[in-house]
C-alpha cells in the first residue's frame, strides 16, 4: 500500500535540520564511540552522513502528512533509524571500516527513498507470476545511490537493494525476498523461500 500524504514541501522545509556545510550531522566534539571518530576524520564519509541525515528528515517530514497513522507511522521510523544508527556504528569492528560505511550510508538513502517514495521511480513494473493473473507483483526502481526497489504485493510493501550478478539485475531484500530481471522475464523468490516464475505485463 502507498503512503497517503497531504502537501509535503512546507513541511519538508520547516522539519529538515539545519546541517553544517562541512562535518558529519553530529557533533565532533561530542563523539561517543570509534565509528563516529572514523565519520568526523574523513569528509567524504561526513558528506555521506550530512546526506543520509537530509533523507531521514525528508522520510520523518513524509510520515508526518499521513492522513492516518502518522504518529505511529513516525514513531516507528524512528526507532528504524536508532536501529540503522546501532548497525552503523559497529562498523569500526569490520575489516574495512570506510567500505562498511560507505555500504551502510548507501542502502540507508536507498531504504528511505523506496519506502517513502521522496523520489519518483525510475521504473515501475507489474508482474505475473506462477502463470496466474491473480498472483500480481508490482515493482518500483529508484535511482539512488545504490538501486533500491519497492517490492509492493497484495497489501505488503518492502524494499531491497540492487545486488551484484553476472547478468540482468537482482535485488533482494532482509527478509529472503529477491527477484532476478533479465528482459521481460524475471524469477521471484517470496519471504517464505518460494520460487516462481514471473513475466512482465504492465506498464
Amino acid at each position: 500500500m502507498r503512503p497517503q500524504r497531504a502537501a509535503l514541501p512546507l513541511l519538508l522545509a520547516l522539519a529538515a535540520p539545519v546541517l553544517a556545510s562541512e562535518g558529519p550531522s553530529f557533533d565532533c566534539e561530542q563523539t561517543e564511540n570509534r565509528t563516529q571518530e572514523l565519520i568526523c576524520a574523513d569528509p567524504g564519509l561526513s558528506a555521506r552522513d550530512r546526506h543520509v541525515a537530509g533523507v531521514y528528515a525528508e522520510a520523518l517530514a513524509a510520515v508526518r502528512t499521513l492522513q492516518t497513522g502518522a504518529e505511529a507511522a513516525a514513531t516507528d521510523l524512528s526507532a528504524r533509524q536508532s536501529d540503522w544508527i546501532g548497525r552503523r556504528n559497529g562498523c569500526w569492528r569490520e575489516p574495512n571500516p570506510k567500505g562498511c560505511l560507505i555500504a551502510a550510508y548507501a542502502h540507508r538513502e536507498g531504504a528511505l527513498v523506496a519506502r517513502w517514495m521522496l523520489r519518483p521511480p525510475v521504473e515501475t513494473i507489474t508482474w505475473t507470476c506462477d502463470g496466474t493473473p491473480a498472483n500480481e507483483l508490482v515493482t518500483m526502481l529508484f535511482d539512488t545511490e545504490l538501486q533500491s526497489i519497492r517490492f509492493e504485493r497484495g497489501d505488503s510493501v518492502e524494499i531491497g537493494a540492487r545486488v551484484p550478478t553476472a547478468a540482468g539485475a537482482r535485488f533482494e531484500a532482509r527478509s529472503g525476498r529477491m527477484i532476478w530481471i533479465q528482459g521481460d522475464a524475471a524469477s521471484y523468490r517470496d519471504p517464505g523461500g518460494t520460487d516462481v516464475d514471473c513475466v512482465r505485463t504492465g506498464p
